[in-house]
């Protein structure tokens, strides 16, 4: 039945991607969220734990295919920041063979390789006009609110984490993905709605964004979310009156209203939502993190070059990854490689300003901006407390995005 209902989803996605590429990114985004709610409902997708990423690789690749046929100049016009983004896993890459946990930083890239090409360096290729934009951010409600309310609704849940179908090893779901998926969504619908008719619901679909990130006990994407969407929602005005503050001032009250509903009403007794406890916890991962930087700086070698990727993954240095992804560039990829992070994430600020200017009079497309500088800004945050860098493809995808948004709105206003 469920497999079915999958191959029902992906004839609509593919459908839709016929006469819209860019829909693939919103479904791209969601494909965590989908496939553990398939997982809890099938135990096929659970012993077939591969089939949806292969299945949506495919439909990834049909939708730039169709793309290239469409407009033969995508893989041409790359642009600064993209270039500088692929030679900074290019580094990464060469830094594994002075790792001194090779075979381990060799492994961890080849796991990521796929990751990397076709959610950073290919899927955003079908994103070129604003109608793609705004098509795709409208798929991307319908579908993550749906989506969401199957997770919340129709769904056993356990502490954080959803009950895999014919769990008999117990395996757990990654709450994470869910939290991020349920974050996307949040500031996709708060601050693109309007573009679309679905603005009524978006308060809707706020609620259900908080629950389930209190229901995975994800205090970060919960905070993080809410913020984001704060900062960005006078971008979305073209121009800031006296009259456009009080609905501004309202809905800021409404969702923290909202926000602080969710928390109390949902987090319980769980003390991970305690400040001691997240305290504590942010304590040990940046603990981890200065240990890292601790062997960094013992050799002007690795201090240039950096420890290569993956070392922390040495039971000298760690055993596993830090959670702090600069910190972790800084100290596997050493100075070259956070300087590459650090211009990448400058020419990403100045291109943000140069978008704001040019958008000033123009409400709608300063909405699309502010979405995408808010999901950036989201993941951003997020690096801060969870992940590693190999695993921070979605990330670096959004920013790809976001720098791409700039041709396309300098095109728009050309015309």
């Amino acid at each position: 039945m469920y497999l079915g209902l999958y191959c029902c989803v992906l004839a609509i996605v593919l459908l839709r991607v016929n006469k819209n590429p860019a829909t693939v990114y919103a479904y791209m985004l969601s494909i965590y969220a989908w496939e553990q709610w398939l997982q809890a409902k099938d135990v096929f997708f659970v012993n077939n734990a591969s089939f949806i990423n292969v299945t949506s690789g495919i439909v990834v690749l049909i939708a730039v295919l169709i793309t290239w046929l469409r407009n033969k100049g995508i893989f041409v016009n790359i642009n600064y920041i993209s270039r500088m983004i692929l030679l900074l896993y290019c580094y990464v890459f060469i830094s594994c063979f002075w790792s001194p946990v090779l075979d381990v930083s060799l492994f961890n890239f080849k796991t990521a390789f796929p990751y990397i090409v076709l959610v950073v360096l290919v899927t955003p290729l079908v994103i070129n006009s604003l109608n793609d934009i705004k098509s795709m951010l409208t798929f991307f409600i319908v579908f993550g609110s749906i989506l969401l309310v199957l997770l919340l609704f129709f769904t056993e849940w356990d502490y954080r984490t959803i009950v895999l179908a014919g769990n008999k090893f117990n395996l757990k779901t990654n709450p994470l993905a869910i939290a991020n998926f349920s974050g996307y969504v949040f500031i996709v619908s708060m601050l693109a709605s309007n573009l679309t008719k679905l603005k009524y619901l978006k308060w809707f679909v706020a609620v259900l964004c908080l629950v389930i990130a209190v229901k995975t006990g994800s205090r970060g994407q919960f905070v993080f979310m809410v913020i984001s969407v704060l900062l960005f929602t006078p971008m979305t005005k073209s121009k800031m009156r006296i009259g456009n503050m009080f609905p501004l001032i309202f809905g800021v009250c409404v969702l923290l209203a909202i926000s602080y509903w969710a928390m109390t009403e949902f987090s319980g007794t769980d003390t991970r939502w305690s400040g001691d406890k997240m305290d504590s916890d942010f304590s040990n991962r940046l603990g981890a993190a200065f240990g890292l930087l601790g062997v960094w700086v013992k050799s002007p070698f690795t201090i240039l070059f950096g420890l290569g990727s993956s070392a922390s993954f040495s039971n000298q240095i760690f055993g596993f990854y830090v959670h702090i992804v600069p910190l972790e560039i800084l100290g596997e990829e050493g100075l070259i490689g956070f300087f590459i992070y650090l211009l990448i994430l400058y020419k990403l600020y100045k291109a943000v300003v140069r978008m704001s200017l040019l958008t000033k009079n123009d409400g709608d497309n300063r909405a699309v901006l502010a979405t995408f500088s808010a999901l950036v800004f989201f993941m951003l945050l997020l690096s801060l407390k969870q992940g590693s860098f190999l695993g921070s493809t979605y990330l670096f995808s959004l920013i790809v995005v976001l720098s791409r948004l700039e041709s396309i709105l300098v095109e728009y206003y050309k015309k």
